[in-house]
């Protein structure tokens, strides 16, 4: 099954890039590798991730990569990677992915 990123998603990993930058993290192209490599899991096991508490009536799944949720959806053809949210972070009390 295709791993398809959505622009959201694809600002949030810059997102991740500036809070670690920010952090000093010497480690950066790591982590944002781990997150890409995690995501490629579903394409042979697209429920991988369990549904994601906040919303437990909605399609929405997730991964973790520490300290990271990578949040998706599972389509006919495809697998949807909606964001990428840092663990402390609140989740919104709608989905707007």
């Amino acid at each position: 099954m295709k791993v398809d990123w959505g622009e959201a998603a694809i600002r949030h990993i810059g997102k991740v890039r500036e809070y670690l930058t920010g952090q000093k993290s010497l480690h950066v192209d790591d982590v944002i590798d781990r997150i890409v490599k995690r995501t490629a899991l579903l394409e042979d096991l697209p429920y991988l991730g369990a549904v994601v508490p906040e919303y437990p009536n909605h399609d929405l799944r997730e991964l973790i990569e520490p300290p990271f949720r990578i949040l998706y959806r599972v389509r006919d053809d495809c697998v949807d990677i909606v964001a990428v949210i840092h663990a402390s972070q609140k989740m919104p009390r709608l989905p707007r992915f």
